[in-house]
């Protein structure tokens, strides 16, 4: 099936995640926050650390299964920047650990039925 070629979704798993990275540096550029916001609890350091193991796992595992020759030598640098894009975002981007703070707590209080 064309859509599940290695090409193809190297691609889209590629490009999607190097968007979000351009968006969430151009949205922290231009986000100005009320206050000053204060992620000491431990609760908000765990997600950070899961969502940047996760990801990596993630990305590393399209990445090293991908078979393209094209890309063959250029593995260790992608797995490289995206393991500092990932950081960067997780540790480093307060819009993006807004958002994904905001995401956490909203899916805790959403009601079970």
């Amino acid at each position: 099936m064309l859509l599940l070629n290695d090409r193809i979704v190297f691609i889209l798993v590629q490009g999607a995640f190097h968007v979000l990275l351009v968006v969430a540096m151009v949205k922290n550029r231009l986000w100005k926050p009320a206050g000053v916001i204060r992620r000491e609890g431990e609760k908000s350091r765990n997600a950070f650390m899961i969502f940047h193991a996760l990801s990596l796992i993630l990305l590393f595992q399209i990445i090293s299964t991908t078979n393209l020759g094209i890309t063959w030598n250029w593995k260790p640098w992608l797995s490289l920047l995206n393991f500092l894009a990932v950081g960067y975002l997780a540790f480093f981007n307060g819009w993006f650990r807004n958002k994904w703070i905001g995401l956490i707590i909203k899916f805790e209080r959403r009601p079970e039925n």
